[in-house]
């Protein structure tokens, strides 16, 4: 139990000492829907975030999060990530960046070894779509992503495709269909709640 505890305290140690550490102001909301609000840095590298807030500063790891976000000055972006629990064996959870917001969300995840290099956006991120919970691989979107939006809305999806002469091998094309359908969900919560 002490050995369990001193690499405990030297992990910990080791996250809060770590040189170059960058702080941006945000916001956490925990599993328990909890908000703590305060300066965040990140280890995507560990599946932890640190935060420094009223109630003092703590390491949270990604299972203890449903999602965090900040604003990105560089960037000029406010970025949200989402905690997911993988399917793995041991059902651990990971940190993805909301690309895309909706009923259908489009997810990344940086999956290069190192924090400390400049992205590439297209190369060094892998894109997942996330519906009811499960992550699909954007590289598998026209046959296991596409199937799943046709089937809601086969009409608009199918006329979408037709007007825009859609590639759909591309990233990018399964970002717009996923936008659009969407839109078409959003609509739907509109018209429900004028009637």
């Amino acid at each position: 139990m002490k050995t369990i505890l001193a690499f405990g305290f030297c992990f910990v140690h080791f996250i809060f000492s770590s040189a170059q550490q960058e702080w941006v102001k945000g916001a956490v909301v925990l599993k328990n829907n909890k908000v703590l609000v305060g300066e965040i840095s990140k280890k995507p590298l560990h599946e932890l975030i640190l935060i420094n807030s009223q109630e003092g500063m703590k390491a949270l790891p990604a299972n203890h999060i449903a999602y965090y976000r900040f604003y990105d000055v560089q960037e000029n972006i406010n970025r949200q990530f989402l905690s997911v629990k993988g399917n793995d064996l041991f059902g651990s959870h990971r940190f993805y960046e909301i690309v895309i917001q909706g009923k259908v969300k489009v997810l990344r995840k940086y999956h290069k070894r190192s924090e400390f290099v400049e992205l590439d956006e297209a190369k060094d991120f892998d894109y997942f779509a996330f519906i009811q919970e499960q992550l699909i691989p954007l590289k598998s979107f026209k046959n296991k992503v596409l199937p799943r939006l046709q089937d809601e809305h086969p009409f608009e999806i199918s006329t979408f495709l037709a007007l825009n002469k859609t590639e759909l091998q591309s990233i990018k094309a399964a970002f717009e269909i996923i936008h659009y359908y969407n839109t078409i969900e959003d609509s739907k919560k509109l018209l429900a709640q004028m009637e």
